[in-house]
């Protein structure tokens, strides 16, 4: 049996999404930006339903040499909260995309993102280069996500 499958056609569809955009950081700032906004939502008190939602738009080389990237950290409301520094959607739809689930150890997660680009490969699959991933779980061991790659 695989142990990963791919979908393609699938669409992720959010409702009342508070996105934080950011641009050319690094991967560590991009985990403190993370932990910002979640420590955020905890003080302010804002109702979430659903898990921690990541969008890769782009990554790119520095002329330092640093690995930078695009990237919008998103979650879920409960009802639609306008704050500064967020944008606020209230309904979030990408287009078809190549689809696949992943739960095993946080360690084997670049699996199932090689094995969406290998598929896209052999089946002359053309994507955007974004990457979509919904965090069900995460303890820095084991790992459920959904992964979304949207399609051109």
């Amino acid at each position: 049996m695989e142990k990963i499958t791919i979908q393609n056609g699938k669409v992720l569809k959010l409702a009342n999404v508070l996105i934080k955009k950011l641009y050319s950081v690094t991967l560590l700032e991009l985990d403190e930006a993370i932990n910002q906004m979640m420590q955020f939502i905890d003080v302010t008190g804002i109702q979430t339903c659903g898990p921690l939602i990541t969008h890769v738009k782009g990554t790119y080389l520095t002329a330092s040499g640093e690995v930078s990237v695009d990237y919008d950290i998103m979650i879920q409301t409960i009802g639609l909260t306008h704050i500064a520094g967020y944008d606020v959607k209230e309904t979030y739809k990408t287009g078809k995309c190549l689809y696949t689930h992943f739960d095993g150890v946080v360690d084997d997660f670049h699996f199932a993102q090689n094995k969406l680009a290998l598929y896209a490969w052999e089946n002359e699959i053309l994507t955007t280069g974004e990457e979509y991933i919904v965090y069900m779980e995460n303890d820095g061991f084991h790992l459920i996500a959904d992964i979304f790659r949207p399609l051109k």
